[in-house]
């Protein structure tokens, strides 16, 4: 029996691309949406699907193998790494920090990340890109 999350809720705001074709709630609906999580299963080291995206967000779902490393990349978006199952690490030139099912990783647009995930277990990451900017921290002010 799989504990992984099967899915999560999303506002409907402006388009939906699931891949092929859905119908979806018209634009402007403040209906949530149901979003299927389904996990890739090829079984390489690493391997990724997009799930959602509308005018706000934009869900991909990646698997990684245990003790599989995905390599150095950016995403011109800020993103939110959260973990469905497994454990890792996320990798910046800021340092390292744990992804687990107790702790989510923000990055910032542009900051470069690598993923390791734990030996001996499948780390799997919703990572949630938010398509407006981040918002400003009013509360540091460098004193």
């Amino acid at each position: 029996m799989s504990l992984l999350p099967r899915f999560i809720l999303v506002p409907a705001l402006g388009a939906l691309a699931l891949g092929a074709c859905a119908t979806v709630p018209r634009a402007g609906s403040e209906a949530p949406s149901a979003v299927a999580l389904d996990w890739p299963t090829s079984g390489r080291a690493v391997d990724h699907v997009e799930a959602f995206q509308n005018g706000a967000v934009k869900v991909g779902l990646i698997s990684l193998q245990g003790g599989a490393r995905m390599p150095e990349h950016a995403s011109p978006l800020a993103v939110l790494l959260t973990a469905a199952s497994g454990s890792g690490t996320v990798t910046t030139a800021r340092g390292s920090f744990v992804l687990d099912l107790t702790h989510a990783v923000f990055l910032p647009g542009g900051e470069q990340h690598a993923v390791l995930a734990n030996a001996g277990e499948v780390l799997h990451i919703a990572v949630v890109a938010l398509k407006g900017e981040a918002p400003v921290d009013h509360h540091h002010h460098g004193h």
